[in-house]
């Protein structure tokens, strides 16, 4: 190892904190330092740790470490959002950086490095003390790629020295130009555009829609945007706003995050922007715009009617239709635990919510009525909607409106 790593000169050496990866980078000496990284560790094999592979599948014949994970250790989502997050961390490193780790964590590095699920790491095979080096193609951050992998013993890295990766990267810019392409000019380094609260575009606060852009209507997270909204919140800071009420939140959006640090990066803004919650040593609500009893009672009797008018009323539901929220109710055409199919199948265009809309605003003008998730309208007091759960983020947090941008899948008036 140490050998094939001769003459590579690089800017930082990070080590597994485990013993095993860390003897190996004190025997191959890439540098005289090294730091320890504890996401670099083995993956985390809980009750399955020392037992091999086909004695659990005695016990489960379907299970792999990448599909299923391990009893009491990590899952596939967990280890993920480690993954990703030593990623955007090497991202805003310059230089060639030496990682230490081992077998199972390598793969799902590797997978994660090229934007693949976890459970598609599984035929990246590494051997014991190889090396693989993962790259940009064309030096662009956006194409990352994999320049060799699990180079073992004998064989020859091929890119072990400064002059020989000077050629082959000559040699593909000749091939890029040749083919008609043209060399990016200007493009700038990773670590410059991550010093912008991680994104492109330089704003200071990410805000989504939770149902239809996160997720499937009152689906849970799965686990490709988990992972990826984990590794935003370390990052970033970011707002979630819904129609859903903070039960709605908890299971669909928390369940399916790790409880860290990086939740103090996350604002929470349920029912339309009419409740707002914050992270501390635990979530905290910081405000609730809640109806009057004869409110709610004006409200569900004007849906009712708009319904009835409208002759929209369907013929199964799932659960109850109407909900009072507190500070918002809201009409699930179908009932709230209807299957996902069948919501998108009643109002794929929205063009039922919106004759209910026009109802509703004729019978309840004092109120705000919008269109959201799939099968949904919500009733809020007048001006507290979307709109105004940005305002109360501007006010929270300090963030000009300009610095935020929203991200929703129905952006068309009455909508979000």
């Amino acid at each position: 190892m140490g050998v094939r790593l001769h003459g590579i000169t690089f800017s930082r050496v990070l080590t597994s904190p485990l013993q095993r990866a860390r003897q190996t980078c004190a025997l191959a000496a890439p540098a005289p330092w090294a730091e320890v990284e504890p996401d670099l560790a083995e993956w985390d094999y809980g009750d399955y740790e020392g037992r091999l592979g086909d004695n659990i599948c005695r016990e489960r014949p379907e299970w792999t470490i990448f599909h299923d994970g391990a009893s009491h250790g990590e899952s596939p989502v967990q280890i993920a959002i480690r993954t990703d997050r030593l990623i955007a961390r090497l991202r805003t490193l310059s230089g060639d950086v030496a990682l230490f780790t081992h077998g199972h964590f390598g793969r799902v590095l590797a997978a994660r490095w090229i934007g693949l699920a976890v459970e598609q790491a599984r035929p990246f095979l590494l051997s014991t003390a190889s090396h693989s080096i993962l790259c940009f193609e064309h030096d662009r951050p956006d194409e990352p790629a994999i320049e060799q992998w699990n180079v073992v013993a004998s064989e020859s890295p091929g890119t072990g020295t400064e002059s020989a990766r000077a050629s082959l990267k000559q040699k593909a810019v000749e091939r890029w130009e040749n083919e008609g392409g043209e060399i990016p000019l200007g493009h700038p380094p990773m670590e410059s555009r991550m010093q912008d609260a991680g994104t492109a575009v330089g704003k200071k606060l990410i805000v989504f829609d939770l149902d239809g852009t996160l997720a499937e209507s009152r689906a849970s997270l799965d686990a490709e945007m988990a992972t990826l909204l984990s590794a935003l919140l370390g990052m970033a800071k970011v707002a979630v706003i819904s129609g859903g009420d903070w039960p709605q939140f908890k299971e669909q959006l928390l369940a399916n995050l790790p409880h860290d640090e990086h939740l103090k990066n996350l604002s929470l803004l349920p029912t339309c922007g009419t409740k707002f919650y914050q992270f501390a040593a635990d979530w905290e609500k910081i405000y609730s715009e809640d109806f009057s009893a004869d409110e709610s009672k004006q409200i569900v009797s004007s849906l009712e009617q708009a319904l009835e008018t409208a002759g929209f009323k369907a013929a199964k539901t799932w659960g109850e239709t109407i909900e009072d929220r507190g500070s918002q109710i809201t009409f699930s055409a179908l009932g709230q635990q209807a299957p996902l199919e069948e919501k998108k199948k009643w109002d794929p265009d929205f063009a039922k919510r919106k004759q209910i809309k026009v109802l509703l605003d004729k019978l309840i003008p004092e109120f705000s009525v919008r269109v959201g998730g799939s099968t949904s309208i919500d009733v809020t007091q007048q001006g507290i909607d979307k709109a105004y759960g940005i305002s109360k983020l501007r006010d929270t947090l300090g963030i000009a409106i300009d610095e935020m941008v929203f991200i929703g899948d129905a952006l068309f008036s009455g909508g979000q």
